[in-house]
């Protein structure tokens, strides 16, 4: 998605907007120019502050952990060659820029995938979501009671 798209940048969409509404609309040398200008504001890379503001604004995360996910992007995803090769090949794909693709990997590795430091640890339990400890114990409760109203005398007789 492009700075456009998300509306952050009020002088690119000004740009954009002169460009194919005011004095590019005539004149095919100045619309190609705000343009040109335009693409370049957008490739611009971003800020720490702006990154930290995108993670905040996108994901809801207080600032304590928008800077986690950074940390995580510089401490494991950018050494990883491999793995930067396939997160631009993906923000081609969805249309990002590779700095809002590699947060939005990491927010993924930190959030949302199994085993991810934020994502909460469902214990499984067993049968109607009872632990299989507890289900011990009924059944013992279950056989003492049979036992001590004589049920398994009858079934010997």
């Amino acid at each position: 998605m492009t700075r456009f798209a998300q509306g952050t940048d009020k002088e690119y969409i000004q740009k954009v907007n002169n460009a194919l509404y005011g004095e590019g609309k005539e004149n095919p040398i100045v619309k190609e120019e705000l343009l040109e200008e335009a693409a370049q504001m957008d490739a611009a890379p971003m800020s720490d502050e702006e990154k930290l503001a995108y993670i905040q604004s996108e994901f809801g995360l207080e600032a304590e952990k928008a800077s986690e996910i950074m940390d995580y992007i510089n401490d494991s995803i950018l050494p990883n060659e491999g793995w930067m090769a396939k997160i631009e090949a993906k923000s081609i794909e969805k249309n990002r820029t590779f700095e809002l693709q590699l947060i939005h990997d990491a927010h993924y590795m930190l959030y949302t995938k199994e085993g991810g430091k934020y994502v909460a640890k469902v214990k499984t339990a067993g049968f109607m979501g009872l632990p299989k400890v507890a289900w011990i114990a009924i059944i013992g409760v279950g056989v003492y009671y049979a036992y001590s109203k004589g049920m398994f005398k009858k079934l010997i007789k």
